[in-house]
């Protein structure tokens, strides 16, 4: 699961083993990202702040403990215990859980029903956007759809003129224009995980197993050993010719030097 926060042009990723995050800037090199990681495992979602990264760990009994991690210098605390069973977090202003068709106030625990139908929720700049009966809503706004244009979604994410559904077909994008949303783009992708930002240089991140994307190139991948990294990096060396891959390779090789410290 992954999220990006604007204001401080961060991108931070969770999985089963642990939590990363790395600083991008507007326009990426992506040879020159920096990742740090965090050795705290089992969180399921993440939301970033202006100064650190909300994360949910699901403690069985139907219910969710809320921890926050400080980028600053790394700690690990708990923040909330025995909330909802969230599916995921999003920061807006403040802290929401998603489980369904409802948002809730983590903090108050107040729950707001988005729609009956809704069947994925994204938040930005206090607006709501969902999607419910293939259709695409804008804080309860009909914007976009006729009944199948947007069928089985997985994810939604929004920025302040582009909505991004991710779907079994991959990723497609709705631009805003005069209050009325069409279709622009397909990213051709499979992933179940997106982060978008704003403008005026918006970026597409998402995943596909371990590894975080942007435009078709790995910005980091979060392999779990050493072991992982050597077999990628032999895999360079002995088994392409093709010159392409070098900075691929350069990106391998420092994450080969951070792993080893």
């Amino acid at each position: 699961v992954i999220d990006f926060d604007l204001d401080i042009d961060t991108l931070a990723y969770v999985n089963a083993s642990g939590i990363y995050f790395c600083s991008v800037a507007s326009s990426v090199d992506l040879s020159t990202v920096e990742v740090t990681s965090v050795a705290q495992s089992g969180f399921s979602s993440v939301a970033i702040s202006g100064n650190g990264l909300y994360l949910k760990k699901d403690m069985g009994d139907k219910h969710d403990d809320v921890y926050f991690c400080s980028i600053s210098n790394l700690s690990v605390k708990e923040y909330l215990t025995y909330c909802k069973n969230f599916d995921s977090l999003i920061f807006d202003g403040k802290l929401w859980g998603v489980e369904g068709n409802v948002l809730y106030d983590v903090v108050k625990n107040e729950k707001f029903v988005v729609s009956p139908y809704a069947n994925a929720v994204s938040v930005h700049s206090g607006n709501v956007y969902y999607l419910a009966d293939g259709c695409l809503y804008k804080t309860g706004v009909f914007t976009l759809g006729s009944g199948n244009d947007l069928s089985f979604p997985i994810v939604i994410d929004s920025n302040a003129n582009n909505s991004y559904v991710v779907d079994k077909n991959g990723i497609s994008v709705f631009a805003n224009k005069n209050g009325k949303f069409t279709k622009t783009s397909t990213i051709n992708v499979k992933t179940n995980h997106i982060a978008v930002t704003s403008l005026p240089y918006v970026n597409v991140y998402y995943t596909v197993d371990s590894d975080v994307y942007l435009s078709n190139q790995v910005l980091f991948s979060a392999e779990n050993t050493i072991t992982d990294i050597a077999i990628d990096a032999a895999d360079v060396v002995l088994m392409s010719t093709d010159l392409s891959k070098l900075p691929y390779a350069v990106r391998l090789s420092k994450r080969t030097a951070r792993t080893v410290k």
